[in-house]
């Protein structure tokens, strides 16, 4: 058992010295604490069912700006992006979250409903935009597919955009 750092300290033949790190120590030499793996455990399995995800409301007052709104509540939930998905006018959230993408339709007044989920098996960062130009928003992910919208915040079933890369 090494007893302390110039223990750990050990000439490698032919080469530099090279430390070999004690047990229970970190890289920065300190020791780690009793019931830490617990916490981070305890720390992710917060942040499962408590996502950060909130909408703010714009007040248009310079003391106090926002105003909270609607909470996103959903596990694993990625970058919300927002779009006009049924051509109402009024932003929409498209929100990527465990292999989904769920739709959420503007109201107009800071609260969304539920619309559809559509299954992204290849996962990935979502893109909104027209991208067969029929006037209808459609989205991509980054794990090579592509969405189709239908114009009222529900979408056809995902397609490869490469079809090599699937």
């Amino acid at each position: 058992m090494v007893r302390d750092w110039a223990e750990a300290v050990r000439p490698t033949p032919g080469g530099p010295r090279r430390a070999t790190a004690a047990p229970g120590a970190r890289s920065d030499g300190a020791q780690r604490r009793p019931g830490h793996r617990r916490e981070q455990r305890q720390q992710r399995s917060w942040h499962a069912t408590h996502p950060p995800s909130r909408i703010l409301l714009g007040t248009g007052k310079a003391t106090a700006p926002f105003t909270t709104g609607m909470p996103i509540a959903l596990a694993g939930a990625g970058c919300l992006i927002t779009g006009d998905l049924n051509g109402d006018g009024i932003p929409d959230l498209l929100v990527p979250a465990n292999g989904t993408a769920i739709a959420y339709l503007g109201k107009g007044d800071g609260t969304l409903t539920l619309r559809s989920t559509t299954a992204i098996p290849s996962g990935g960062t979502l893109a909104l935009g027209d991208f067969n130009h029929d006037g209808k928003l459609d989205f991509a992910t980054s794990g090579n597919l592509l969405a189709l919208g239908n114009s009222d915040g529900t979408f056809q079933t995902p397609i490869a955009i490469v079809a090599s890369l699937v």
